[in-house]
């Protein structure tokens, strides 16, 4: 099953409604893993070697150097970037909907949520 890093801006009611309707997730915060205030670049190497896809808020600078870590031959356990405006549910929903759909290869992924196409 998919494992989890949330950076530290991540909304914590999304973490707590993630857990609430699933407690056997996998999750874990960066402020878990001393990585509080650590650069996005060491946040995407320790999520990379952890194989935890990340979930965020961070779209500009996540998104910039998830991509140059590709570019460059590195890889990704995968990021999930979240709109800030997004309400909590919505958010919940299409994160379920991206694990239950059972992905075998996480590795390089970028997902948006809300989920482009999805019905509220």
């Amino acid at each position: 099953m998919v494992q989890f890093l949330t950076d530290e801006n991540l909304d914590r009611r999304i973490l707590r409604g993630l857990l609430y309707q699933r407690p056997q997730l996998n999750i874990v915060r960066v402020q878990d893993v001393n990585l509080r205030s650590k650069d996005d670049q060491i946040i995407l190497e320790w999520a990379f070697q952890a194989n935890r896809v990340l979930l965020t808020h961070d779209i500009s600078t996540i998104t910039k150097f998830s991509r140059q870590r590709i570019a460059s031959g590195l890889s990704t356990a995968g990021v999930i970037l979240v709109h800030e405006h997004t309400p909590v549910g919505r958010v919940i929903e299409d994160v379920f909907h991206l694990i239950d759909r059972n992905f075998e290869k996480w590795e390089n992924t970028t997902w948006y949520v809300p989920l482009p196409g999805r019905l509220k």
